[in-house]
This record gives structure tokens, sequence and C-alpha cells, in this order.
């Protein structure tokens, strides 16, 4: 019975210490940010914005890379804080090309009468090309980095971030409708 005892004690040891080398951390995860005051708010016109960009003919956009249909637009904002700058990084999505235009979502050639070989590429306030697919936000600085973005510093707490966007044909366009979305987050570089 003693050997029995002495054989269970030995066997209940191995398996604490054997569980204690199991949950050994193999590294470690730190997280940092800041909170602040006084962010903007974007008006409530630009939450769910909607740009309607023009008619036009197939025959602008009869060949790849040409564009057309240049529209602006803005993102507003109110109750900023003046002293910090403001930016937009617009969140990637499926509809995101390789390309970094926004692919259009309806689809070619069926009932809906998509167009076909249309993609809609975004701008920044100098018609700087907007690469949605490469805009990334810089987890040091907090700015927003490749993809050309546009960045306003607030007065008397409010802000104008203006923008474009056109048609860009990714081959020989065909006639038709055309639609998407990018959702986006203001950010504080």
């Amino acid at each position: 019975m003693n050997m029995f005892i002495k054989g269970m004690a030995s066997a209940a040891a191995v398996m604490i210490f054997a569980q204690t080398v199991a949950l050994a951390a193999d590294g470690k995860v730190t997280f940092n940010g800041e909170i602040i005051t006084n962010t903007c708010t974007v008006i409530s016109g630009d939450k769910d914005k909607i740009v309607t960009l023009p008619t036009v003919q197939v025959s602008a956009l009869s060949a790849a890379n040409q564009t057309a249909g240049t529209t602006p637009f803005t993102i507003g904002l109110e109750n900023c804080a003046s002293a910090s700058d403001v930016s937009v990084y617009f969140e990637p999505n499926e509809y995101v090309s390789t390309e970094g235009r926004l692919k259009n979502t309806i689809p070619a050639g069926g009932s809906d009468n998509g167009a076909n070989n249309v993609d809609i590429e975004l701008l920044n306030n100098n018609h700087g090309v907007i690469d949605l697919a490469n805009q990334t936000i810089d987890p040091t600085t907090g700015k927003v980095t490749g993809g050309n973005s546009t960045v306003v510093t607030p007065v008397d707490g409010s802000a104008t971030l203006p923008f474009y966007a056109r048609y860009f044909a990714t081959n020989a366009a065909e006639a038709g409708k055309v639609s998407s979305y990018v959702n986006f987050t203001i950010v504080y570089p």
C-alpha cells in the first residue's frame, strides 16, 4: 500500500510539473494606444454620402486606362480640436481591386445592366490617385500611408476633406450602370 501511495504521489508530481512546462510562455504581445479629446464628428449628411458621377458616353472609356466623369466630393467634419490634423482612411473591402480602385458591384451583362470593364477611381485634393489597395495606417504615427490621402487642419472646430471620384476603364468599356462603395474612418495623424 505504501508503494502504491508513493507511486501515486510521484505520478501526481510529474503531472503538475508537466503542466507547468506546457503552459510556459513563448512570447508576449503588448498593446499601446492613446485616447484623445475632441475628436471630430462627421457631419450627418456625409456619414452615408452618395456621390453621383455624370452619365458619360462609352466612347470616353473606349480603351484601357482612360478616365472620365471626374466629380468632386467632400467629407465634412465638425466638433474638431483645432490643433490636430485629420485625414480619412478608406477601408479596403472585397470591391477594392489589386490596383487600388473600386470595382463595379453591379454584375455586367445581367438583368441589372452593369457596365463592364469600368472601375471607380478616387483622387485626393491634388488630383493624385488614392491607391485603396496599399493604403494603411502607420501604427507608430497614426498617419495614413501608401495611399496618397488628404490631410487637413481643422479651423474653428470644423474641417472639409476634399476628394474626387471618376470612372476608370480597365479595358474598352461596355455600357451599363456603375456602383461601388467604400467605408471610411477619420484618423488623427
